[in-house]
């Protein structure tokens, strides 16, 4: 049985939209294309909020707009584990998820960033303030990850936004244990 979502949430219905380029994201891969690209499912709203699945969310969306700073662009929850791409990248090898060579290619291109990143993002709790910035890092991020070679966003999520003078706010907490929201971790090991 269909419910209505309760006030502040609101349905959408998601399309296929093109990029500006003309290109089909839905080619490459539907629900990252969702995620990286939320101005061209939701044109026209203030904010948008992406939870992967893994987490239940515990407070109104509308407090975690309140209590995102003036200034911020993107809110995230900083990685509990790691704190640069380095150290992710190294992960996603250990765990047989990517590739050494797939992984040393991308911190390659990445170096300068890596070489002075010091706090990691967990890129399954995004919450955005919509503006022209943000969408150009939403076109960046997305392009970067389908140049990546593999599906873990994380590796470039802080050097885009870095790039793109994008000022990326830590809320309280990590995925594991915050105020916002309970995470459920399934079975694969996860990074």
């Amino acid at each position: 049985e269909h419910k209505t979502p309760p006030a502040p949430w609101s349905e959408c219905g998601i399309g296929r939209p093109l990029s500006s380029d003309g290109a089909d994201p839905w080619a490459v891969c539907q629900a990252r294309m969702i995620k990286h690209r939320p101005d061209l499912w939701l044109p026209g709203y203030d904010y948008s909020l992406w939870i992967d699945a893994a987490y239940r969310l515990d407070v109104s969306p509308l407090d975690l707009v309140a209590e995102m700073p003036a200034d911020a662009d993107i809110c995230v929850l900083e990685h509990p584990d790691r704190s640069n791409i380095r150290q992710e990248g190294a992960e996603l090898v250990r765990l047989g998820m990517v590739p050494q060579g797939v992984i040393d290619d991308q911190l390659h291109l990445l170096r300068v960033f890596a070489d002075r990143q010091t706090r990691l993002s967990s890129t399954g709790f995004l919450l955005r303030r919509h503006s022209a910035k943000v969408t150009q890092f939403n076109e960046t991020w997305a392009t970067e990850f389908t140049l990546g070679g593999h599906t873990r966003d994380q590796m470039t999520f802080d050097a885009v936004a870095d790039a793109n003078g994008i000022v990326v706010h830590f809320l309280r907490g990590h995925y594991r244990d915050n105020p916002y929201a309970k995470w459920f971790p399934n079975r694969r090991r996860r990074s």
